[in-house]
């Protein structure tokens, strides 16, 4: 299990809060999280945030990588922020994951690694990321 509570306070900044706008039935195209950031004296609180990571290397078709990163997060009951690159972001409410993926081997195995945050509810982050990490591992390709 890999597991850091990282603190919100660098170089004399303080995380003050995190807003997250997302209706339940939509996400605009252009939604993303906003953080507010202030000077370490101004700011009233410092929220930690708990963070859960991993990787861990699948055999399967690089050109399957991207689908199955954001299959495994709807079916765990993310709603997708974006899907930038060699990644996809969601958000299920209570904390975010993040699948990132590169190819291996010509392209015959994919590198995963997949990272679960939550502002101080490391429970959620940990099982968020667990979910959405088994939900990949345990996937059959049956063209393959």
């Amino acid at each position: 299990m890999n597991l850091k509570t990282l603190p919100a306070r660098r170089l004399g900044l303080t995380l003050a809060a995190a807003t997250l706008t997302l209706s339940a039935t939509s996400v605009p195209a252009a939604s993303a999280a906003t953080l507010a950031i202030a000077p370490a004296s101004t700011a009233s609180a410092v929220v930690p945030l708990a963070a859960h990571w991993g990787t861990f290397v699948k055999s399967m078709r690089w050109t399957h990588a991207k689908s199955l990163a954001q299959s495994a997060l709807a079916s765990n009951g993310f709603t997708e922020w974006g899907h930038p690159g060699n990644m996809v972001i969601g958000w299920n409410g209570r904390a975010v994951v993040q699948v990132s993926f590169s190819p291996q081997s010509n392209f015959t195995r994919v590198a995963y690694s997949v990272t679960g945050v939550s502002s101080s509810d490391s429970s959620a982050a940990e099982l968020a990321r667990n979910n959405v990490r088994a939900t990949i591992v345990k996937s059959v390709f049956f063209d393959e």
